[in-house]
């Protein structure tokens, strides 16, 4: 809960210091360890740290259960369009829309694929 607050008012800083060992020492309690990933991806995106939120990304797309990956390649592919990695957040989301094409991450899949530049 301290990390989202410290997120929240944009305490970067100690959001990572409390997520890092979270999601370095929970790989045995799936629930918390995808949680504490999703938020430790979006705080990465926050501080620019867009080379280890990719990474923490691909260790999300492997980590997560089925009804979860859709979300995860969206993660991953804003993490790449943020990241100016334009071919691979259009392979990220290309996968989502072909393997998730009804979920509801598809939809946001088609809004960031149609910002992506020519």
């Amino acid at each position: 809960r301290f990390a989202s607050f410290a997120a929240e008012n944009k305490d970067y800083a100690g959001a990572l210091k409390v997520l890092e060992p979270i999601v370095r020492d929970s790989k045995a309690m799936m629930v918390l360890h995808v949680q504490a990933l999703f938020l430790y991806i979006s705080v990465l995106e926050d501080t620019a740290a867009f080379d280890k939120a990719l990474e923490q990304a691909d260790l999300l797309i492997k980590a997560v259960p089925e009804e979860l990956k859709a979300r995860a390649l969206l993660t991953k592919g804003q993490v790449l369009y943020l990241k100016k990695d334009f071919p691979g957040a259009k392979q990220s989301l290309d996968q989502l829309l072909n393997e998730y094409t009804e979920s509801p991450e598809a939809d946001r899949a088609r809004t960031l694929l149609a910002l992506l530049p020519a």
